[in-house]
């Protein structure tokens, strides 16, 4: 099996019927969220076997919200288990698949997992840089200047890059459709997964977040101020990431004396609607380095993990990749940045890895250079149409 996993709207179902119609002649397409469908499963499990052939090639079968059946998993594995040699199958779905919280039996060793996110400038530039060569040079030398790259930036920082609002490009769609959005995930996603009453402080919660985009979260604090304990609040935050509404990274400790270890921080896939335009570029930057390193592992060209730079005495850079646990390169995200932060250098000198400042300021490129390593400052449009 191949399981496809992304948040709501960001475009799974548009992208495995596509798939479908382009190169498998046999094929036939199940959504558990359509009505009557429901109970198909339970009438006939092994449905996909009525499918009227064109030719002998294998069918693929296209299980879409699967999930979301009580008994999933194990339907899952049944099917594949008796099925796999003669279909193929393509599962999507908005929760987590690989890791969801209901009991099953497990898939392992039956699937590949991919994930689709919702549009970034790395997948909307058209770069040809491949990873290899992105990991070997990751300050190699990118157009300057792209004005098709900043055209691209400012619709993704206006409309978020879930496809029907950034498609659409229209400022007023994009308040309705949010709007709209955010009471789906709410109500609707979080509710049939939480099985609570207590939805309300679960909606105030998701509320509180966009304020703290970019400091390590504290849920001490957020308890206090919904008045529930902070496990209450690590489940919720833990059911955000398995519904792709939120996404975070942790600190990274090794080699940084007093580092803080524990608190992360956190971030929103729908990120036009943060007011604060530090924080709304700082969570543009996360997406786009999230997206990078969830296809490279992925794809299989590592296990790669995002991090941040932070110890007791408030000195942070914003960002760390890591590859197989080793640090491959710092970033920093500051919307108004002309020169290079001295946080950056002091934690070269521990990391000795090269590092990127990205600033929203246009037709910056700079390149220095110190005993500790090489630094780029440059437009972050720039940087990040070439990020594969």
């Amino acid at each position: 099996m191949v399981l496809v996993s992304g948040p709501r709207q960001s475009g799974k179902t548009v992208f495995a019927r596509e798939i479908a119609g382009a190169e498998y002649p046999n094929k036939t397409y199940f959504n558990y969220d359509e009505f009557g469908n429901k109970n198909i499963l339970l009438r006939d499990p092994a449905f996909f076997e009525k499918l009227n052939r064109i030719d002998d090639s294998k069918p693929l079968v296209i299980l879409d919200e699967i999930h979301k059946y009580h008994d999933w998993k194990n339907y899952l594995k049944g099917v594949i288990d008796g099925y796999g040699h003669d279909y193929m199958f393509l599962i999507t779905g908005s929760g987590r698949l690989e890791s969801y919280q209901r009991s099953g039996d497990s898939l392992a060793g039956r699937y590949f997992s991919f994930r689709i996110w919702p549009f970034t400038l790395g997948e909307l530039g058209n770069n040809t840089v491949s990873p290899e060569n992105f990991l070997l040079h990751p300050l190699s030398a990118p157009l300057p200047n792209n004005k098709i790259a900043s055209k691209i930036w400012s619709d993704l920082e206006s409309f978020s890059g879930f496809p029907e609002p950034f498609t659409i490009g229209d400022r007023l769609h994009y308040s309705r459709w949010t709007t709209t959005y955010h009471k789906q995930l709410v109500y609707e996603d979080l509710r049939e997964v939480l099985h609570t009453t207590g939805i309300d402080k679960i909606a105030l919660l998701y509320s509180l977040l966009p304020e703290r985009i970019g400091s390590p979260l504290s849920k001490n604090n957020l308890a206090q101020d919904l008045s529930v304990s902070p496990n209450t609040i690590d489940s919720w935050l833990g059911v955000f990431e398995k519904l792709f509404i939120t996404f975070s990274i942790g600190p990274w400790s090794r080699k940084i004396q007093r580092s803080i270890v524990k608190e992360k921080k956190l971030y929103l896939f729908d990120y036009a609607g943060i007011q604060d335009a530090g924080s709304r570029f700082e969570n543009m930057v996360a997406v786009e380095l999230a997206r990078a390193i969830s296809l490279w592992n992925d794809l299989g060209y590592g296990a790669f993990t995002l991090h941040y730079l932070r110890n007791k005495e408030k000195k942070e850079v914003d960002f760390l990749i890591a590859r197989n646990n080793n640090p491959v390169l710092m970033l920093e995200a500051k919307a108004g940045a002309t020169d290079i932060p001295e946080n950056i250098s002091l934690f070269q000198g521990i990391l000795k890895v090269p590092a990127v400042v990205a600033t929203g300021m246009a037709n910056i490129y700079q390149k220095s250079k110190n005993m500790h390593g090489e630094i780029l400052l440059i437009t972050a449009s720039d940087y990040f149409a070439n990020l594969p």
